[in-house]
């Protein structure tokens, strides 16, 4: 794994969030300028500070469409469009879906 996508890494955990770059979008990222990877990269950490998923949960803008499962981070100023797909953790779902079935216990009794 690169060094810059390891500091990447680190620095969204800070966010409860992991990255994971297609082989499309890597060699997309490797072509652009030192400059234009800067402002991706502070992109990515800027909506993972904001929240990845989708609104209301997140700050994310679902596409239309086929792509409705995307959101989009764009950046008019610097013509860039950033895609990616929200994926929560099953876990995550399963503790929330847990809680509800235990205070729906609880209000039984």
């Amino acid at each position: 794994m690169p060094a810059w996508l390891d500091r990447l890494e680190a620095e969204l955990l800070k966010f409860h969030t992991h990255i994971t770059f297609s082989e499309n979008a890597l060699e997309d990222f490797k072509s652009f300028d030192s400059h234009t990877k800067k402002v991706v990269l502070a992109l990515i950490v800027s909506q993972a500070k904001r929240g990845a998923n989708f609104r209301p949960d997140g700050n994310g803008i679902r596409l239309s469409g086929e792509l409705s499962e995307f959101a989009k981070i764009k950046r008019t100023s610097t013509s860039l469009r950033i895609v990616y797909r929200p994926v929560v953790k099953i876990l995550s779902q399963c503790k929330s879906l847990l809680s509800d079935l235990v205070t729906e216990i609880k209000f039984m009794k």
